[in-house]
């Protein structure tokens, strides 16, 4: 049973069919006709396998790559253009480009976009240079700073040492004021020892003295 969608199908297949056959009948004349006029080997390579770079409506072609109009003298020299930049290794946009530029923003573009390439490169050597500036003025500061810190461990450390050596000092002179004390405890007992002996000898004698009398 045939449905209402295959009906309107084959109505719009019916009615687009003989424009598509007539545009690819077009097209294909154009491209009969274009190789036709093309001489060279290379040109004619290019164009055939390439053909979907341009559109033929029967009377202009039409770059698909800018929408820009041609006739078939212009588009056959656009190709051999084409051809002879891909056979040189060069791409055939740059000067597509450049023409566009130069229309839209007049002949000096391309002069002006090499001053602003070149002051780019001018500051980003400046920046290069500067950043380098920096990093080496950040490991001098490094180096300071590390050398600083070492002068306050060497400072610290000689403080240290100072104060262990004067309270080295302290207590030497402390045991030496200590056995000059007991020295002359020792000898004032040993004094008073011979003091008391001798008094004793005088009682003794005084006391012999006057039992003999």
């Amino acid at each position: 049973m045939t449905t209402r969608r295959q009906i309107v199908s084959a109505f719009l297949a019916a009615a687009v069919s003989p424009f598509a056959v007539n545009a690819w009948a077009a097209d294909s004349t154009g491209l009969s006709d274009l190789l036709g006029g093309i001489a060279d080997v290379a040109t004619r390579r290019y164009a055939e396998r390439y053909r979907d770079e341009g559109r033929w409506d029967g009377r202009y072609y039409y770059d698909n790559y800018d929408n820009r109009r041609y006739t078939r003298d212009e588009w056959r020299r656009e190709l051999e253009r084409r051809a002879r930049a891909e056979d040189e290794g060069r791409d055939w946009r740059d000067s597509k480009r450049r023409a566009w530029e130069e229309k839209r923003y007049g002949k000096e573009y391309r002069k002006f976009r090499r001053e602003q390439e070149r002051q780019r490169r001018d500051e980003e050597r400046v920046r290069r240079n500067d950043e380098a500036v920096r990093r080496r003025d950040e490991a001098i500061r490094r180096q300071d700073e590390r050398r600083a810190a070492e002068e306050r461990r060497r400072e610290r450390e000689r403080q240290r040492e100072e104060r262990e050596r004067q309270r080295r000092d302290d207590e030497r002179v402390r045991r030496n004021d200590e056995a000059v004390r007991r020295r002359d405890e020792a000898i004032r007992r040993q004094d008073e020892r011979r003091a008391e002996e001798e008094r004793r000898r005088e009682a003794a004698r005084a006391i012999g003295d006057r039992l003999f009398r």
